[in-house]
């Protein structure tokens, strides 16, 4: 699960619904792995870490899927060609502008996130979406969102060029991780 923080939002805004990012429900249990620094670092600050979003292990995360750039350069085009270079540019610019916490949305700890994340010194913390939810109090609001996860060689059969969609997008070979996203954007 991630969650995000958006700068454009309303201030003392809080969890905000998208109509397409999808939301779990309040009782869906989550996890969160992490080694021994990063559990004393979140009790000591009372905060979760915020990553940017193109900043983390895979290149592709945050990014539109290459059929789907093509596809959208080409619309553009046919519209106005000196514009289809600059709308690209900025859709691969947007990892930058995502910060994100990640958690795995499981019933049941995960072995291979043990083996990932934890290590021999790691541990789990386990929550529900309503709970991380409700203890989030930011300036900002933020999504909490089901990653899916694409065949980044195909065009998925239903898309929409919404700019936070590309957040919540992963390539097939992470879907073990089963995430749950909140992404935020604005500076670090």
């Amino acid at each position: 699960l991630l969650s995000c923080a958006r700068p454009d939002l309303e201030p003392n805004a809080m969890h905000k619904q998208h109509p397409q990012i999808d939301t779990p429900d309040d009782d869906t249990v989550i996890w969160r792995y992490m080694d021994l620094p990063k559990l004393l670092a979140l009790l000591s600050s009372r905060t979760l870490h915020l990553g940017r979003l193109d900043r983390v292990r895979d290149p592709w995360e945050g990014q539109w899927p290459p059929p789907i750039l093509d596809a959208f350069r080409a619309q553009v085009s046919e519209m106005n060609s000196g514009s289809a270079g600059a709308l690209v540019d900025f859709a691969k610019a947007m990892p930058k502008s995502f910060f994100v916490n990640c958690w795995h949305e499981s019933s049941f700890e995960s072995a291979a996130l043990w083996d990932q994340y934890g290590h021999s010194r790691g541990l789990a913390i386990k929550s529900t979406i309503g709970r991380l939810r409700l203890s989030s109090s930011t300036e900002r609001g933020f999504y909490i969102g089901r990653v899916q996860y694409l065949d980044y060689r195909k065009v998925p059969g239903k898309w929409s060029l919404n700019a936070m969609s590309p957040a919540f997008l992963k390539r097939s070979s992470f879907e073990h991780e089963r995430e749950e996203i909140g992404r935020a954007s604005g500076r670090e």
